[in-house]
């Protein structure tokens, strides 16, 4: 049968077969009977029959499904029919009229109504033709002795087995569709409400920076020297940081739903990229009063091949947890060789806490997207409820796992494992000075005149010359009359979208159709796009980030 058949299409599919091989066999009986009684009319029709019986599963193996459960359904009564009146009301064939009602919900699909009604009719003749309508032609036999105990066990078999294959056929196309809807029922109730948290969560974790930003700009508006700007200024970076954090989560768990999200290696020391990423968050345990401890065995080699951004990402998040879910004492990053094989290392990473614990119920959910542990901590905590769902969605990337062991109380560990590539040769950042030649022209387009003014002032601290454009349509008009250096491109404006301008920009032979042209995108699937791959020389995610906009404009600008 066809991969693609349901199981409903294939419990059809054996229960015609299944029918039809059954009314072989006992027409087979049945001729033989008829033909020892020496009735050899009633011997040819039911052998006739046979062959008749054979062509809905010949049908079905000839892959005309369609076809085969119509002509068997229609076949049926008609078949009954013809040997109720034969044998005689005494062997209860006539009862197979009511057994065949059920076939529509069956053999036939919802959509076919008028098909169904037909056939209730059809059915329904037969039915009163049986009782009510003589046909002469038919002439019941006297069957005796051990004839009639045949045809009794026969007709008896047949009931049980069509009770089997209907209540299979029922199971695999009714029932299995009310546990399917039942279950469907209680994931869209469950998906509800995880999202009905999940805003309540998101809406309380973004206004609490929001509101610092716009109480302290409103203070700041008011008294521009005022005596704690200082102070109002570094709460300011700390909120947009916190702003930031909490994009940066739905944005990283986006992708890995989208399985957008790939591995770059480069070849680093390990220690140092450990101590950088536990020192990130020294200052926030120092906060809470905590010891954050990192704890390398010495026989974890010195340089291996791996993606500096998502350990990070990984053991970043664990620890930030950790801090969170404690109050006193001590959270520990503890890495070892579990074992070596050749070029490769399996180092073995913990994350160790003395805090709150997690409840053995807890456990369960707390790797899921949206889930947070103990709403009743969240409070005090807050958190998006994506950290630990992203960490586990990073390890899958690494072909790894993570794990818990936590107890109420007691603290909690978090561990996992990666097989890492040893190597010898660090990749080294190029130390190089951003310099930007004189005249050098920049197009700005961005459609929001904030952030048009924000990067305008940024990239003429950096000895630019920019012109700015609110649209795309306005930035082919530009491009036709003069020649830019490099064009930084919103994707998303009114008139004309960033990837319409680009492309006319780049099929137009005007003076920037070979111009540097980097997307200005806050869409975390635009770089994926093969489609944008083509017409950008890269793209710079918003919020944009100095350093990664400066290495963009050194790659072409520098000089």
């Amino acid at each position: 049968m066809p991969q693609h058949f349901t199981e409903k299409e294939v419990a059809r599919v054996l229960a015609i077969n299944s029918f039809g091989f059954v009314i072989v066999l006992v027409c087979l009986v049945y001729s033989s009977v008829f033909y020892n009684i020496g009735n050899t009319t009633a011997s040819i029709i039911t052998f006739s029959v046979v062959l008749v019986c054979l062509m809905p599963i010949g049908l079905n193996y000839a892959k005309r499904y369609d076809f085969a459960r119509r002509l068997y359904v229609f076949f049926s009564p008609i078949l009954i029919l013809y040997y109720s009146l034969l044998i005689g009301e005494e062997y209860g064939v006539s009862y197979f009229f009511i057994v065949v009602y059920a076939f529509p919900f069956i053999f036939l699909k919802p959509t076919e109504r008028g098909l169904a009604l037909t056939f209730f009719m059809y059915n329904c003749a037969c039915l009163i033709i049986h009782h009510f309508v003589p046909l002469p032609f038919i002439e019941p036999l006297v069957l005796t002795g051990v004839l009639s105990i045949i045809v009794k066990v026969t007709v008896f078999t047949m009931v049980i087995f069509f009770a089997f294959v209907l209540f299979f056929a029922f199971y695999q196309t009714i029932i299995k569709n009310e546990q399917r809807l039942i279950q469907t029922n209680l994931e869209i109730e469950k998906a509800h409400q995880i999202k009905q948290e999940f805003l309540a969560t998101m809406s309380h974790e973004l206004r609490t920076p929001l509101n610092a930003v716009v109480t302290i700009t409103s203070l700041l508006d008011e008294n521009p020297e005022h005596k704690d700007k200082l102070t109002f200024l570094k709460l300011l970076k700390h909120s947009s940081h916190n702003l930031l954090s909490i994009v940066n989560d739905i944005l990283d768990f986006s992708k890995l739903e989208a399985n957008k999200m790939k591995l770059e290696f480069s070849t680093l020391d390990i220690r140092d990229t450990l101590r950088k990423i536990v020192d990130t968050y020294s200052s926030l345990a120092e906060e809470k009063g905590l010891k954050l401890v990192i704890d390398v065995d010495d026989e974890v080699g010195k340089t291996y091949k791996f993606d500096e951004v998502k350990l990070g990402q990984i053991i970043g998040n664990l620890v930030s947890n950790a801090i969170k879910y404690t109050t006193a004492g001590e959270v520990r990053v503890h890495v070892e060789k579990f074992k070596s094989t050749g070029l490769f290392d399996e180092l073995y990473f913990e994350v160790i806490d003395s805090g709150s614990g997690i409840s053995a119920e807890d456990l369960h959910n707390i790797f899921e997207s949206f889930t947070q542990i103990k709403s009743v901590l969240t409070r005090n905590t807050g958190g998006t409820g994506l950290g630990l769902s992203i960490v586990k969605r990073l390890l899958q990337l690494h072909s790894s796992d993570i794990g818990v062991e936590s107890e109420l109380g007691k603290g909690s560990k978090f561990y996992f494992s990666l097989n890492l590539k040893c190597s010898t040769k660090i990749n080294l950042p190029e130390n190089k000075q951003f310099k930007i030649t004189n005249n050098k022209k920049v197009l700005l387009v961005e459609d929001n005149a904030v952030n048009a003014m924000v990067a305008q002032k940024l990239l003429q601290n950096w000895g630019l010359t920019i012109e700015t454009a609110a649209n795309g349509q306005i930035a082919v008009e530009a491009c036709q009359n003069e020649k830019f250096d490099v064009i930084l491109m919103d994707l998303h404006m009114p008139v004309m979208d960033g990837f319409t301008a680009t492309k006319t920009i780049r099929e137009y032979s005007g003076p920037n159709k070979f111009a540097p042209i980097f997307a200005l995108t806050a869409d975390v699937m635009g770089e994926n796009n093969q489609e944008f791959n083509k017409y950008f020389d890269g793209f710079i995610t918003k919020p944009i980030q100095q350093e990664k906009l400066q290495a963009a404009l050194m790659s072409r600008l520098s000089g």
